[in-house]
């Protein structure tokens, strides 16, 4: 008896967990902000990316939500020689703070280029900055002679002149962040559901004689034929 009452709880604390993988991540897309255009990013060594942190915080909510974050960007017209080193930073200027390097070349053509922008997005919604930005730059070794611009650009990065700028703006997927996260209200029903099974489990024992409350576990396929459903196996009444 003791037995299954052990295992009962170990299968709990699974259903919960497998409840959060299965229900509780949503998906978000931010695009950049469109203030940031500039003419020609082949003319300049980097590529400014603005966003709009408010906008995000409404959206995923708390930082502690947010599971994962990629920056993405489409990637135009290369015209590499060989290969190009490009670094990837949080914020601008000589302030600005390393984050990743890719190496690119002429076979990213209309290709996502992807990173993992994760930690710093949770760092942004902790605080109260309205507007945040990366910049994109052409990796130079101190010292040595280099590229002195990019040789290519990314989509949506570029302004056009006159009646083509909202054609082009229209037309283009600018660089984004992709979130994955958990809502706020399903967060809170399942921090009740721990609750309560933590609850349940110190209250109820083998050893109890008077009245409890016992975890009730069902099962989608064995106790109710429902064979179609594989995640999550059940839940608790």
């Amino acid at each position: 008896e003791m037995l299954k009452e052990q295992q009962a709880v170990v299968q709990r604390d699974i259903s919960t967990e497998q409840e959060e993988e299965y229900f509780a991540k949503v998906l978000h897309k931010f695009n950049m902000t469109s203030k940031n255009n500039t003419v020609d990013t082949k003319a300049s060594k980097s590529i400014k990316m603005l966003f709009n942190i408010t906008k995000i915080r409404e959206s995923v909510g708390d930082y502690r939500l947010l599971t994962t974050a990629e920056l993405r960007m489409l990637i135009k017209q290369p015209n590499i020689p060989d290969k190009e080193r490009v670094e990837l930073y949080q914020g601008q200027g000589p302030t600005a703070d390393y984050l990743a390097s890719r190496i690119i070349d002429n076979k990213w053509r209309d290709k996502w280029l992807s990173f993992d922008v994760t930690k710093t997005l949770q760092d942004w919604l902790k605080n109260s900055g309205d507007e945040q930005s990366f910049e994109l730059r052409l990796f130079c070794e101190c010292g040595q002679a280099g590229r002195d611009s990019l040789s290519f650009s990314i989509s949506g990065t570029e302004s056009g002149r006159g009646d083509t700028a909202q054609l082009q703006m229209m037309s283009q997927q600018p660089p984004y962040i992709l979130t994955m996260s958990i809502p706020q209200n399903v967060s809170s029903h399942l921090t009740s559901r721990k609750k309560r099974s933590t609850e349940a489990k110190d209250t109820c024992t083998v050893q109890t004689e008077t009245c409890c409350v016992r975890s009730l576990y069902i099962d989608f396929r064995k106790d109710l034929g429902w064979k179609w459903i594989h995640k999550p196996t059940g839940y608790h009444a």
